[in-house]
Formats: structure tokens, C-alpha cells, sequence
């Protein structure tokens, strides 16, 4: 499947995958449920869609928002740009550039750690493997990574 955020009708579109292709758009949201995307600004998904706008992170799932809230996290994420979460990750990260900082949070909110390097200020994308345990970011046009210790 595909899921796209339409920001300006506060929508999410699910292009469900068939053979050779995919559906036409469907809404996702379930009746009645009615956020604000209006600034959104990143959107990743496991086996829920997870957003952030503003510093504030929501999760959906089955198209319903959850009772997500943070727990715990130091200096708040106001600034963050980008967050990561895949269907193998155990944790959801959150790129904060303006702090130099990865927030690693638990599925439930719960603040787990960071990593911070003054290479993070002008980080621009990101993604985490756990596997390998390596955070891979790109910045000023270069790749650099970091160990994940947590």
C-alpha cells in the first residue's frame, strides 16, 4: 500500500496494492476523525501511520488517532524536522537539528535516549537501522552515521 498526507483537506489516501498496480484512493481516516496536517511535516509508518507537526508527535492506527503522548523526553522537540520508524523497529526516532540531537522514544512514548553531534545541525534526512544498529544521516550533501549504543 501507498499512504499520502493531503495537507491542505487534512486527509490521508491509502492506494491499496494489487497485482500489477494499485487501486484507486481511498481515505483512510475513519468517519469522524478529523486532524489538522495542515503543517505536517514528516509522516512514517510501521503498522500505524506516525506524524509530526510542531514538535508534537500522533499516532493512528486502523484509522483512528491513539492516546500518544511523550514521556520523559529532555528539552522539547519543538524544532524536530523528520521522524523513523519502520515495521522491524523496535523504537521511534526523531531528527531534531536545531538541538544536534536523534530522540530515541519507545512505541509508548517513553523517552529511551539520544545521540548528539554537532554534525545533526544542518541534517536534512534520515534513517535507522537496528540491525546494524547505525543511524545513517545526510548532511551538506555528505552521508555520516552513528552507533546506536541504547
Amino acid at each position: 500500500n501507498i499512504y499520502v498526507i493531503e495537507k491542505e483537506n487534512s486527509k490521508i489516501w491509502r492506494y491499496q496494492g494489487v497485482k500489477g498496480g494499485f487501486l484507486e484512493k481511498e481515505e483512510w481516516l475513519g468517519e469522524g476523525v478529523v486532524p489538522d496536517f495542515t503543517s505536517e511535516q514528516a509522516m512514517a509508518i510501521d503498522s500505524s501511520i506516525w506524524t509530526l507537526s510542531s514538535g508534537e508527535i500522533s499516532n493512528y492506527s486502523q484509522g483512528v488517532a491513539t492516546n500518544f503522548s511523550l514521556k520523559g523526553v529532555k528539552n522539547s522537540i519543538d524544532n524536530a524536522i523528520d521522524l523513523y520508524v519502520d515495521a522491524e523497529s523496535a523504537y521511534l526516532y526523531v531528527l531534531d537539528p536545531q538541538n544536534k540531537r536523534v530522540v530515541v522514544i519507545n512505541k509508548d512514548g517513553q523517552y529511551k535516549g539520544e545521540y548528539i553531534t554537532d554534525r545533526l545541525t544542518n541534517a536534512k534526512d534520515f534513517v535507522v537501522d537496528e540491525e546494524t544498529k547505525k543511524i545513517i544521516f545526510l548532511s551538506e550533501g555528505k552521508l555520516y552515521s552513528l552507533e546506536l549504543q541504547h
